[in-house]
């Protein structure tokens, strides 16, 4: 992902975290919250050049929870490790997103660059196709950048790559669709997602 010294803006990055029982199997949610503790410690150290605001939606159980309001990444003192259990419901967790987006993302600055990732093992136990329409709909879902994680066999890639490549025209940057086999590879998405982003930083700070 590129980025001119020019186009260079404060970013959002959205997090939805697969938290169904599954995510108990082999290490796998111990790595999930790795993951979001090296990303967090890595835009810290980036945080100076330009405010990176954080956010983390899980979902299991019955419905989706905002694990993390939009806080900047610098102010977060302790991450609160994810818990997992029960369903997958990632249709509420699109629909949670598109009101955070509502409530929050459209007070940010107009020009904020925003970034979303999800990370899923497993299919939708509820209805997610008019909650990601929706979202598709929204101004972060027509300008964002998206990346998603599958997490083994079990989870849909179809969908995933619904997530990440809408039907309809937008001007978001369509992301990527990583695949892990393992445990041990998520730490190693979330050091891709950092490195995404550390250009659109380095840019600003040289802007």
């Amino acid at each position: 992902m590129s980025l001119t010294k020019a186009s260079a803006t404060p970013l959002a990055i959205f997090i939805l975290a697969d938290t169904s029982g599954s995510m108990a199997q082999d290490g796998k949610l111990f790595a999930l919250n790795k993951g979001i503790v090296d990303l967090i410690e890595s835009l810290s150290e980036l945080n100076a050049m330009i405010p990176v605001v954080l956010s983390v939606i899980s979902f299991g159980g019955d419905k989706a929870v905002l694990h993390l309001p939009p806080s900047p990444v610098g102010e977060i003192a302790e991450w609160k490790m994810l818990s997992c259990g029960g369903k997958t419901p990632m249709g509420d967790a699109l629909s949670l997103l598109s009101q955070l987006a509502e409530d929050q993302f459209e007070t940010m600055q107009a020009h904020m660059s925003a970034v979303i990732v999800l990370v899923s093992d497993g299919r939708p136990t509820d209805e997610y196709r008019g909650a990601l329409a929706n979202f598709n709909q929204s101004r972060l879902g027509k300008n964002s950048h998206r990346f998603a994680l599958q997490i083994g066999l079990d989870a849909d890639a179809g969908i995933l790559r619904r997530f990440v490549e809408p039907a309809q025209t937008s001007t978001h940057t369509c992301g990527a669709i990583f695949r892990s086999g393992s445990a041990d590879r998520i730490s190693e998405f979330f050091e891709v997602i950092s490195k995404s982003v550390e250009p659109r930083l380095v840019a600003a700070e040289v802007t």
